[in-house]
């Protein structure tokens, strides 16, 4: 069997005729060579000799590789870059190109592919390997220093308010002792009104409101962390007072005369003046008619002397008692219609104060009498009416 039927039986591509090779197809053929040189010169430079061949054979420069592993015994003298990639064209009566030198046939360009060489087959994937140990987890760092608490002053007052006001009340009356604190941390602490102004390194801080309303500001720094934090308090003078009957007094019978005891009561009623004094101003009468002007005429003194000492109040906000009265001794017989009142200041000052105090709210005492000597005795709508 020559050459190109060994070919032709290997490949199963397609079949050759083997004509015998004469020297009238070598100008055609290396015509065809040279017009296609310009062409399937790239080819070479890009895949050189290296492509594999339909039908199991290889191209060299030796020779053409069999698949069977046998090699012609003919060089060809042939390569890749000399395959023409033009459209054959044959010369009328041949079916293929010659090798001149060889006389083999040269395969048809569609017998040419470009490709992978087969690697073989792929290798069956070995064992996984066992995962190993797992390291033991190192110690957990050391936590770092806790962040320091948020500084919030919290405050305590000395007494309840009568209306049961939380003791964390941050409005308290003039004069009013509260009690400061962080929760525990020892602090350096300042108010810019009240007293102490200052105390350092204390863990509380006890202060007493000033003497006049307005805002205090209470301020805490901890020297272990430089912290500051600060707390207002509003601080309220007593507004008014009010009076509540507590009981009528007695005279003689047959006689003008009339009084009761009072409750003098500071409001407002959230905050606590405990540590307050109050006190009445003197003054004289005012509208005097009838019986009482004869009386001031005769040199009776009907002018208003009250006690000339500031009286506290309890820690409700009261006093016990103010007597409001007109006596047998200041009311003598023949009697007849009159009146007169008293316009009377009250001022306060902090219990422990030396001061004059501050005057805050007036109140009306008023005297009537009739002609029957019935007297009648009022204060702020609490009032007394008795007959000889």
């Amino acid at each position: 069997m020559d050459m190109c039927t060994e070919a032709q039986t290997k490949t199963s591509r397609k079949t050759f005729s083997t004509p015998t090779p004469t020297k009238s197809l070598q100008p055609h053929k290396q015509l065809l060579r040279e017009q296609q040189r310009p062409f399937y010169r790239p080819l070479q430079d890009e895949v050189g000799n290296r492509s594999p061949l339909l039908g199991g054979r290889q191209a060299s420069d030796k020779g053409i590789t069999m698949g069977s592993g046998a090699t012609s015994g003919v060089a060809v003298g042939h390569d890749f870059s000399r395959v023409s990639i033009l459209p054959k064209q044959e010369p009328a009566g041949h079916g293929f190109l010659v090798d001149v030198e060889s006389g083999q046939p040269e395969p048809d360009l569609d017998q040419i592919g470009f490709g992978q060489v087969d690697a073989g087959p792929v290798p069956a994937p070995g064992p996984v390997p066992a995962p190993g140990p797992v390291p033991a987890p190192g110690p957990a760092p050391a936590p770092g220093p806790a962040a320091p608490a948020a500084c919030a002053i919290m405050s305590t007052t000395g007494v309840h308010a009568p209306d049961r006001t939380p003791d964390t009340r941050t409005k308290i009356g003039v004069c009013e002792t509260v009690t400061f604190t962080l929760g525990g941390p020892v602090a350096d602490w300042t108010a810019d009104k009240g007293w102490p102004s200052a105390r350092g390194g204390r863990a509380s801080f006890e202060w007493a409101a000033q003497e006049e309303p307005g805002m205090s500001r209470i301020t805490a720094t901890i020297p272990a962390t430089g912290q500051t934090c600060t707390l207002d308090m509003e601080v309220v003078a007593p507004a008014e007072i009010r009076f509540r009957r507590d009981s009528v007094l007695a005279f003689p019978a047959g006689s003008a005369g009339a009084g009761m005891r009072l409750e003098v009561l500071a409001h407002p009623r959230d905050v606590n003046f405990g540590w307050v004094a109050l006190q009445e101003d003197p003054g004289p009468a005012s509208g005097v008619t009838g019986y009482f002007a004869a009386r001031a005429a005769a040199g009776a003194d009907l002018g208003h002397h009250p006690n000339p000492a500031f009286v506290r109040f309890n820690f409700n906000n009261t006093i016990r008692f103010d007597t409001a009265a007109a006596g047998p001794a200041a009311l003598p017989p023949p009697w007849s219609p009159g009146a007169f009142f008293w316009d009377i200041p009250n001022r306060y000052r902090c219990s422990n104060s030396t001061g004059v105090g501050h005057v805050f709210d007036n109140t009306q005492q008023r005297f009537s009498i009739d002609a029957a000597g019935t007297v009648t005795v009022r204060k702020d709508g609490q009032g007394v009416t008795r007959s000889p």
